[in-house]
């Protein structure tokens, strides 16, 4: 496989390129001075994930300021003799021992060009590039076109290791990167409702805002008393008949209609139920255990820039005025 993205690594900043035909776009640079220099790497990688909705996979550019650059002339035709030449020149040349080099070589013209960088300037490299979701693959170099033959190669990340299958491998490219233009994000798209948003406009502004509820509609006072005030029932001419006073005989003694006084009902008018009017008690609940706090035992991110390399010696300047890297990995042992 091929990365489709680019990370270049510098003293003064940080650039991302975008693989596209005949050569690399640039999308964006971040310098070491920035303000908020991790928000400026997430909106970095908004960008690339908006060129390329694939996925961002990408190769990490060393600095020149990390890699030894040499040449020397021979005769050799051998690829093995020549690795061995290699290798006695790069003994001694450096504060490194062999087993703790990555190196790279090409012949041009009888001329053996050579580039070389400390392990651990990759492996922080890395790192940096794990931090801010670069996903990156392998280590290159640019050096002068002039000088290398092909892209020195400096081998696959252990990410690489991980995220390819059985059979698959990061691809040695012959052509240097070349950086032919700038990358034109695509133009946003109406977002229709309920799509998820940009994730470039949420990178650079943050999630919307949630929207105000709306407020309950008034209620006027006349609705009111009508719900909380019952009128009372007119009573029917069955109850009003039963209820009357009997008429009299003759004689002012009840007649034999009326003579007994009818027993009084009780008024059922103004209640509803004894029962239903008690008010009811809710069970206990035993009081709510409040929750554990989870402990956090993530090591803090980083919000600087590694800059790879910078712990440790730097590496000599070369002589021969050349540029990076180098092909081969040594070894343990070599």
């Amino acid at each position: 496989m091929k990365p489709n993205f680019a990370l270049t690594l510098s003293f003064d900043g940080i650039g991302l390129l975008h693989r596209v035909q005949g050569g690399w776009h640039l999308v964006g640079e971040i310098g070491l001075d920035a303000g908020d220099i991790t928000a400026d790497l997430a909106e970095l990688a908004a960008k690339a994930r908006a060129l390329d909705p694939t996925g961002l996979r990408s190769k990490l550019v060393i600095p020149d300021e990390q890699i030894k650059y040499m040449a020397f002339e021979t005769a050799e035709r051998d690829v093995s003799r020549i690795e061995a030449l290699v290798r006695e020149q790069l003994d001694g040349a450096t504060p490194y021992a062999l087993r703790e080099l990555a190196w790279d070589w090409s012949v041009r013209g009888g001329i053996v060009h050579v580039a070389a960088v400390a392990r651990e300037t990759l492996k922080e490299a890395e790192e940096f590039a794990l931090e801010h979701n670069f996903n990156p693959y392998c280590f290159v170099a640019m050096p002068d076109e002039t000088a290398f033959a092909a892209e020195p190669f400096f081998g696959e990340t252990g990410y690489a290791a991980r995220a390819l299958g059985p059979d698959e491998t990061v691809e040695r490219e012959a052509e240097i990167i070349r950086v032919i233009g700038a990358a034109r994000l695509p133009e946003p798209q109406p977002v229709p409702p309920g799509a998820a948003p940009d994730p470039v406009a949420v990178a650079r502004t943050g999630p919307a805002p949630k929207p105000a509820a709306a407020p309950a509609p008034a209620t006027s006072a006349a609705e009111t008393a009508a719900r909380t005030i019952a009128p009372e029932p007119e009573p029917t001419a069955e109850e009003t008949a039963r209820t009357a006073p009997p008429k009299a005989g003759a004689g002012g003694r009840p007649g034999r209609d009326g003579g007994k006084k009818p027993k009084a009902r009780p008024d059922t008018a103004g209640t509803i139920g004894t029962d239903d009017a008690r008010p009811c008690r809710s069970p206990s609940r035993p009081p709510a255990t409040p929750a554990r706090r989870r402990r956090s035992t993530g090591p803090a991110g980083r919000n600087r820039c590694p800059r790879p390399g910078s712990r440790h010696h730097p590496l000599p300047e070369n002589a021969a005025g050349h540029r990076k890297e180098g092909r081969k990995i040594a070894g343990p042992g070599t």
